[in-house]
């Protein structure tokens, strides 16, 4: 039995812990291991097969139903158990339990960190500290596709927290590592997870 995945949308007005705390509770027993990740209005449903992912999604619209929340059925919901999803941007793919960049990401991440190295060049290797932040934030999100992501950021987090203070207009000096990071690592990342 191949495990796979279901996936709803639905409004951020919901409390978190407590609907996140009931849906794991779902047809619950040991032989039947399920998983359900719950992102502001983003529910995965993970389950130990395709009738086993349709009792849980089942399960958790009734539930919601139960609880007076809105889900939306539209095109990003998948209520049909598959193998393959495109979820938060990223690819999954159940099967070999890997994270795939979606090209979306990919071509935002190339516009990001050429974005950086063009305003690094302008401002003689400075850069405004916000857009770096910004940019290391979203560099940070990717990590779950990109093998060895997060390990490439530490010196990115050095760079941000070398200088005191914090003003929307101040700069921070890149260093040579994270130059050469942003060129042979970030701007086109190795194979993924």
């Amino acid at each position: 039995m191949r495990p796979v995945i279901s996936a709803i949308r639905n409004p951020a007005q919901v409390s978190q812990k407590g609907l996140k705390t009931r849906l794991c509770t779902i047809g619950s027993r040991p032989a039947t291991p399920h998983h359900a990740q719950i992102f502001l209005d983003d529910t995965l449903i993970l389950g130990a097969g395709a009738e086993h992912t349709r009792q849980l999604a089942l399960g958790t619209t009734e539930l919601m139903d139960e609880l007076g929340l809105v889900y939306h059925t539209g095109k990003k919901s998948v209520l049909t158990p598959v193998e393959s999803l495109d979820f938060l941007g990223f690819e999954l793919h159940v099967p070999t339990k890997r994270f795939y960049l979606s090209t979306k990401q990919k071509e935002r991440l190339r516009e990001k960190t050429s974005a950086i190295l063009a305003e690094c060049t302008r401002r003689k290797g400075r850069v405004q500290k916000l857009h770096f932040a910004k940019v290391v934030g979203y560099l940070s999100s990717c990590c779950l596709a990109l093998r060895h992501g997060r390990y490439n950021l530490l010196d990115f987090y050095r760079c941000l927290h070398k200088e005191d203070g914090w003003k929307p207009s101040q700069t921070v000096r890149l260093s040579a590592t994270v130059l050469r990071l942003l060129h042979t690592y970030w701007c086109s990342p190795p194979s993924e997870t």
